[in-house]
Formats: C-alpha cells, sequence, structure tokens
C-alpha cells in the first residue's frame, strides 16, 4: 500500500472511531427522530439581543467595533433536509454582518431535537456548537448526536466556507479565516436565533466550539454576556502564534494563508480583528470551561493555558488530557458528560487524569502526523 493511501486509509479508520465513540450510546438507545406531528413551525420571527458594553483595553474596543451590528428583527425560514444530514431540522437566517457575497450572507443552524421515546420534542437546554475545520463537519454532529441523546437540544451553526456557503475553489479553512469577522456575528446572532424556538429552555443556552470552533467561540462569547455558559476545546490564545508555530492542520491552514498572500503583518492584521487574547478577560471564569490536550501540536499547551490565564479561570475549569489534538477525539464523551452536568446543574469534582501516554497519545509519530482533520480534503 503507498504512503498516501496508508495515511487516507489511517485518517478514516480514527474518524470511525471517533463516530463510535459518541454515537455507540445512540445508536443502540436512542429513540426514533421527532415524528411529523412534532414537527416546528416553517418560519420563526426572532430578534437580536446584542448589547456590547465598553472595554477598558482599547484592543478590545476595536474588535468590538468590528464585531458590532445593529439589531434587529430577522427571520428564522426552516429549509429541507439533504439526504446525508444527520440532523432533524435544518434552518436558515441572515448574517448580521452582510458580506455583500451571497454565497455566505445566509447562515445554516442545523438542529439535532432533544425528545422523548415517542418522538415528541421536549424541553430541554440547548447548546450551540461551532465545528472545526473538517468540511463535512463530522466532529460536531458528532458531539450534537451525542448531546441530543442525552437530552439536549443541540444546534451547529455553519461557518462561511461550510455547508451551503462553501466556495467551490477555495479551502473550507481558508474562507473561514478570510470571514472570521463574519462567522463570529453568525455565531451571536444564532443564540437568538435558538431562542425563539419551541421547547428551548431560552435561559439554559450554551455555547461549544472544538478546535478552530474554540477561537470563534471564545471571540464570540466575550462580545456580550449572551450565552450562560461557554465550553472551549483544544483552543487558545495568539492565533498568529498558533498558525506560525503549530504543527498539522495549523501548518496546513498557515501554508494556504501564505500562498494568499497572507504572511508577517498581513496575516497579524487578518487575524487581530478576532483575537482571542484580547477579549478574553471579558468572559466570566465561573461559567467558563477550557478543555486542553497536553501533547497537543496543533494548538500548543502554553496557547491554552495563556488563554486560561486571560480569562482567571480557576484550575478545575481548565481541564487537561492526557492527549494530542486528535488522539483527545474518544474522549470527547468525557468532558461533554462534565459539560452536560454544569447545564443541568450537577455539582461535580475535578475529573481525575487521563492515564499518561506517550507525546503521541498512544499513536506512534508516523501515524499521528498523518492524521490533521482537513488535510485529505480541498
Amino acid at each position: 500500500m503507498g504512503l498516501g493511501l496508508y495515511n487516507g486509509a489511517m485518517r478514516k479508520c480514527l474518524f470511525f472511531w471517533i463516530w463510535v465513540a459518541l454515537c455507540t450510546p445512540v445508536i443502540w438507545a436512542e429513540p426514533e427522530g421527532p415524528t411529523e406531528a412534532a414537527s416546528p413551525e416553517a418560519v420563526y420571527t426572532a430578534r437580536d439581543t446584542l448589547t456590547i458594553a465598553a472595554d477598558e483595553n482599547p484592543a478590545a474596543n476595536e474588535i468590538l467595533a468590528g464585531l458590532r451590528y445593529t439589531p434587529g428583527a430577522f427571520e428564522l425560514t426552516r429549509q429541507p433536509l439533504a439526504d446525508d444530514m444527520q440532523c432533524d431540522f435544518l434552518y436558515s437566517f441572515p448574517s448580521p454582518k452582510p458580506s455583500g457575497d451571497d454565497r455566505f450572507d445566509r447562515v445554516q443552524l442545523q438542529w439535532f431535537a432533544a425528545h422523548d421515546e415517542a418522538g415528541q420534542i421536549i424541553d430541554a437546554p440547548a447548546v450551540l456548537i461551532v465545528h472545526t475545520v473538517h468540511p463535512k463537519m463530522v466532529v460536531a454532529k458528532g458531539m450534537a448526536t451525542y448531546l441530543r441523546f442525552k437530552k439536549v437540544h443541540a444546534f451547529v451553526v455553519v461557518m462561511p466556507g461550510f455547508g451551503e456557503r462553501r466556495v467551490v475553489d477555495q479551502p473550507s479553512s481558508l474562507t473561514a479565516l478570510l470571514n472570521a469577522q463574519q462567522g463570529v456575528t453568525d455565531v451571536r446572532r444564532a443564540r437568538d436565533a435558538i431562542a425563539v424556538l419551541p421547547h428551548v429552555q431560552t435561559d439554559n443556552i450554551s455555547l461549544l466550539g472544538p478546535s478552530l470552533g474554540g477561537f470563534i467561540a471564545t471571540t464570540c462569547a466575550s462580545m456580550d454576556s449572551a450565552f450562560d455558559m461557554t465550553f472551549i476545546m483544544m483552543a487558545g490564545a495568539d492565533l498568529y502564534d498558533v498558525l506560525e508555530n503549530g504543527e498539522h492542520d495549523a501548518a496546513l491552514l498557515r501554508n494556504r494563508l501564505h500562498n494568499a498572500g497572507y504572511r508577517d503583518e498581513k496575516l497579524r492584521a487578518l487575524l487581530s480583528v478576532v483575537e482571542p487574547f484580547d477579549l478574553a478577560h471579558r468572559l466570566d471564569p465561573q461559567t467558563t470551561w477550557l478543555v486542553s490536550a497536553r501533547n497537543d501540536r496543533v494548538v500548543p499547551l502554553r496557547n491554552g493555558q495563556m488563554l486560561a490565564e486571560r480569562i482567571g479561570l480557576a484550575e478545575e475549569h481548565h481541564l487537561l488530557a492526557e492527549a494530542n489534538h486528535y488522539t483527545i477525539l474518544p474522549q470527547f464523551p468525557r468532558y461533554l458528560n462534565i459539560m452536560i452536568d454544569q447545564i443541568n446543574g450537577v455539582s461535580i469534582e475535578t475529573p481525575p487524569a487521563e492515564p499518561p501516554t506517550d507525546e503521541t497519545g498512544g499513536l506512534t509519530t508516523s501515524t499521528s502526523a498523518s492524521i490533521p482533520h482537513e488535510s485529505a480534503h480541498p
């Protein structure tokens, strides 16, 4: 078998086991999806609740000025599901900061609706998930499926460059970063879209972001206090440092940005408009959690520690896994259960550390280096 085929096979194998880890309980135990009678309305009218307070930090105010949009009413419209979608319902709404490009200015929101054994949608908390760089959003969808099984409404917001917002001749991750400011505001408006849907407990809407989604989620949650809780995974502060020094997915994206003409100060300027470091002090450390992988070489641990310090997180709010950026994925159910307990108000102790492994989390160096989220995709 050639090296390329071997690497491709390893990637597929990894994501297969990720899906098994997240969804095995669901496959055997989850009842059938919502009945047709339980289906929500085709159109809802929502209203923005954005209220950005001024900051003492000039850099923070500059970022917030770029993220600010004029609140108003907007329509949330139900769309037909494609055959390959795992969600129960698909809605869309207009981006609050339109780019003028029709490909990007309509935001998709996938709803994985919590329901009972009879297929009736139940009243439950909600979690909004910002996905990773993988073009098919497999990690976010796996998380959403697991949360639905655990009786939590889960929503995946589709970033610019992904799904129906994809540009055919441009990698999804590159499009997302070039339009990151719009993406952050889309996530913020998605919260208000969720709040108008039936059976969502509007006083219990949280935000979850793994990897790239974690950077976007950090910046979005720092805008105001709209989200009740924020859960960040495998992300950190100083985007420029991560892209310049990170390996695997970070290196892949760095090369794409360089090829697109973004280097040095031009790259710094691009990333500065959504830099978590300058806003993270606005987050409430009591309602924010960060999960980092000790051996992460995509988003190095130092960047996670920098973010934790910037937020002011206590030790029990910064959870450390003995894994790398990819081998942590099968552990996600463990951290999702911690998140669910927090959402449901269950008091928990700091979870025990995972047993130590080698630097690659149990994989050989050659294998772990061959399985970045996106490297097999255009």
